[in-house]
């Protein structure tokens, strides 16, 4: 009977395993959007913090999502001087930065995560839409080092998808 568990195999499935991290992403309509016009930008950008997160965080979340969601934004803005312009204000409704070191040392432990909810509002201000959208790294090693920043890109994708996916 041949050993299956040779260093060859043992390695491949090692890496395996610290390929594959607990990561979970999750995003809701909760209005409607058929009120959306056809061809519309997103003008301006407004970030809120609602984590009560102790200043001493290394980073500045209402700067960070801003930034990311902007970032993300030029891939489905147009320049069309005529479209409606929309004004977008998003909430950080909760946030925890994370360890990797801990994702790895002590599974279940060291989770970072990000829980946003954005309203989106025409030209007179009417909510045209709401949009929660959260993401979250819970297990893994030094692989998920910065996931930190990348559930702030993660959350901006999911909410620019729904926001611009007509369905």
């Amino acid at each position: 009977m041949r050993n299956i568990f040779t260093s060859n195999h043992f390695f491949t499935i090692l890496f395996a395993f610290i390929i594959v991290s607990c990561s979970t992403s999750s995003s809701s309509r909760i209005v409607k959007h058929e009120s959306l016009t056809e061809n519309f930008i997103i003008e301006k950008i407004v970030v809120t913090d609602s984590t009560e997160t102790p200043p001493d965080l290394n980073i500045d979340i209402k700067n960070r999502m801003k930034e990311s969601f902007r970032d993300k934004l030029t891939k489905y803005n147009s320049d069309n001087q005529y479209f409606s312009k929309y004004s977008i204000y998003i909430d950080i409704r909760d946030y925890e930065q994370g360890s990797a070191a801990l994702r790895w040392a002590i599974p279940g432990m060291g989770e970072t995560y990000l829980n946003v909810e954005a309203t989106l509002y025409d030209e007179n201000k009417n909510v045209v839409s709401q949009y929660r959208a959260a993401r979250s790294v819970q297990g893994g090693g030094g692989y998920t080092a910065g996931a930190w920043k990348r559930v702030f890109d993660s959350v901006s994708s999911e909410l620019l998808k729904n926001i611009f996916t007509k369905n």
